[in-house]
């Protein structure tokens, strides 16, 4: 098996142009306090693996869309390995990515916004 590893400079803008011909998303960070790369990578429809880290946590809470990891190398290779071997699991980390980069998608974002100033507003009469 082979596995090429795609280098992409965080200052890339075109990094979801890279991302879409890609199989999985590996991420082994724990200073990513957001989670961006995660969530840009799922929304190419990338299954992710990454280590269980503050802001991953949340994009692939219950391991929706791929696999969250403890810091542990054989653990981390293990799932990589089973999402690259295992078509079926694959195609079904995919949706969940697809599904949760939805959710975060700047319309769901704006109206949830648009939906907490209204209640707060009328919180406020």
């Amino acid at each position: 098996m082979c596995i090429r590893y795609l280098q992409i400079s965080f200052r890339s803008r075109r990094l979801a142009a890279k991302l879409p011909w890609r199989k999985i998303f590996l991420f082994s960070s724990f200073t990513e306090t957001q989670g961006m790369v995660v969530l840009e990578a799922m929304s190419a429809g990338l299954p992710v693996v990454a280590l269980q880290a503050t802001g991953v946590e949340d994009m692939l809470s219950e391991n929706k869309g791929g696999f969250l990891t403890k810091n542990d190398l054989e653990e981390f290779n293990q799932k990589t390995v089973l999402l690259l071997k295992d078509n079926t699991l694959w195609n079904t980390k995919k949706t969940e990515a697809l599904q949760k980069a939805q959710d975060f998608s700047i319309e769901n974002m704006s109206d949830k916004v648009i939906n907490l100033y209204n209640n707060l507003i009328k919180k406020n009469k």
